[in-house]
C-alpha cells in the first residue's frame, strides 16, 4: 500500500486522495463542479492525466462516515461517472460498505476501497515514499 496511515477526517481523506494522483502525473482538483447532460453535480476529486493526446479522467467521492456507505451512494455516482464520460471513478471510504454497494458497482467502472484505490496506482508512484511517512 502507498501509505498506511489512516485519514483523520474527511478532508485529510481527500488531500490523500489527490496527493497519490498528483505524485502519478495527474492533475487533481479537489471539490470541483462538473456540468453534466443533467446539469451541475459536485465531486470530492477530479483527476485528469494526457497521455499521447489522449485525456483520461478519474472521479473519486471519499465517504470518511461512521457508518457504511449504502448502496444508493454508488448508484448516484455510478450515474455522475457515466455522465461525466470518466475513465474510472473510486468510492473511497472510511467504515466500509453496505452489502448491496459492491453489488451496485459489479460489471462497472467503479472501485469501492482504499485498498484497490493505491493498489491501482502503487506502481506509478512514488508516493510510497511520501505517504508512509505520515
Amino acid at each position: 500500500m502507498i501509505t498506511s496511515g489512516t485519514p483523520v477526517d474527511w478532508r485529510d481523506l481527500q488531500e490523500q486522495v489527490a496527493g497519490i494522483l498528483r505524485e502519478c502525473g495527474f492533475t487533481a482538483e479537489v471539490e470541483k463542479t462538473l456540468a453534466t447532460v443533467r446539469g451541475n453535480t459536485s465531486v470530492d476529486i477530479y483527476a485528469e492525466e494526457t497521455v499521447k493526446g489522449r485525456k483520461y479522467v478519474i472521479l473519486s467521492e471519499c465517504k470518511h462516515w461512521t457508518a457504511a456507505v449504502p448502496q444508493q451512494v454508488i448508484h448516484a455516482f455510478r450515474t455522475t461517472v457515466a455522465d461525466v464520460g470518466a475513465n474510472v471513478g473510486y468510492v473511497i471510504a472510511s467504515n466500509g460498505f453496505q452489502s448491496g454497494a459492491f453489488a451496485a458497482s459489479e460489471l462497472t467502472n467503479l472501485e469501492l476501497t482504499w485498498e484497490q484505490f493505491q493498489a491501482a496506482f502503487e506502481e506509478s508512484s512514488g508516493a510510497g515514499r511520501l505517504f508512509n511517512a505520515r
